[in-house]
């Protein structure tokens, strides 16, 4: 019970005063659309609350391992040509073997995360690799169990003794084979994916991968000779949310979320959202606050995230080159 219908209750009873009718301080509007690989389909929605008019654009659209080869392409070329790389020295599988491990000895310590399948990722290289919803978190392999594998094309390494799946699955410890690959650009985590029960594969890119010889030896964003192209699945469409809110404080929230609703999900790699005031004459506070964050949970800085036309009767903030899942304006 809102603690206006408690004080109404209160003074029928002892005052017999008549019921006081409470207005509703907190209202929203949602609105559900499909972002679309398409080019044909609309890139934007809009949803109205007492005239406040909240939209958002998308005028691009990508998977996570498109975006990444995107950026990959110019700067492959000039790590394979870089003769200084131990990578030049590597021959067989079993150097590429070794290679690997002393490239990622070199990383300890450093992180790497993404979502997808409406989990989040995140991988501390040394240690292990992580699954995590809102309430919980599984293990699924460590490094201190890593096992090298020698029956592949292609450098790649289980990881296992991740949390044991639930009883009916005989409580087996969850484990994953990571492919290694060729990141020029950056080190990152490309993907993680559910194979079989509690039984998961995942991509690291990581730009020594891409010096030659070695480049044969691992998985290539890009393709060609030096690599294999990453098996990518065409991701055809993603769920989203868009949402305006009157909040218990009176302000006015404007908010674009994905719904994660599966591992095949696109991504929006540009984005603009935007808060209009009604024309009756309401105006927006000079006090916003903006946020956007991306898929790996990180998010936008200053920098990343540009506030356009900001006045008293509308304001937009836009980025460009970033995934997003969530991006939010509240006046």
């Amino acid at each position: 019970m809102t603690r206006c219908a408690v004080l109404s209750l209160l003074l029928l009873l002892l005052l017999h005063v008549p019921t006081v009718h409470c207005a509703t301080s907190h209202n929203t509007k949602l609105a559900a659309f499909t972002v679309a690989r398409d080019t044909d389909s609309k890139r934007s929605a809009s949803v109205t609350l007492d005239g406040w008019r909240c939209t958002f654009h998308w005028p691009h659209v990508s998977s996570a391992s498109e975006m990444a080869a995107a950026s990959y392409v110019e700067e492959a070329a000039a790590i394979a040509a870089d003769d200084s790389s131990p990578g030049h020295n590597v021959r067989t599988h079993s150097d590429a073997v070794a290679f690997a491990q002393q490239v990622l000895a070199e990383h300890t310590g450093e992180k790497f995360n993404i979502g997808a399948g409406g989990f989040r990722y995140g991988m501390t290289l040394g240690e292990s690799l992580e699954q995590r919803s809102d309430s919980e978190a599984w293990t699924l392999g460590r490094f201190e169990e890593a096992q090298w594998l020698t029956d592949t094309k292609f450098v790649s390494v289980r990881l296992s003794g991740g949390t044991p799946c639930l009883p009916q699955f005989k409580n087996k410890k969850r484990s994953v084979i990571v492919d290694l690959a060729c990141g020029p650009a950056r080190a990152e985590l490309l993907r993680v994916d559910e194979k079989a029960t509690c039984e998961y594969r995942a991509t690291l890119a990581l730009p020594e991968f891409c010096a030659q010889p070695a480049g044969a030896f691992f998985l290539h964003s890009t393709g060609g000779s030096s690599g294999a192209a990453l098996d990518d699945t065409r991701w055809e469409e993603a769920g989203w949310t868009l949402e305006v809110t009157r909040t218990d404080d009176m302000r006015i929230m404007c908010a674009a979320y994905h719904n994660w609703g599966g591992s095949n999900d696109l991504q929006v790699a540009a984005f603009r959202l935007e808060l209009d005031a009604p024309p009756s004459g309401a105006t927006l506070s000079p006090s916003c606050d903006v946020a956007a964050r991306k898929v790996d949970d990180s998010e936008l800085d200053a920098r990343q995230l540009n506030v356009k036309g900001a006045t008293s009767q509308s304001v937009a903030i836009a980025a460009n080159d970033h995934a997003i899942d969530h991006a939010r304006i509240s006046c």
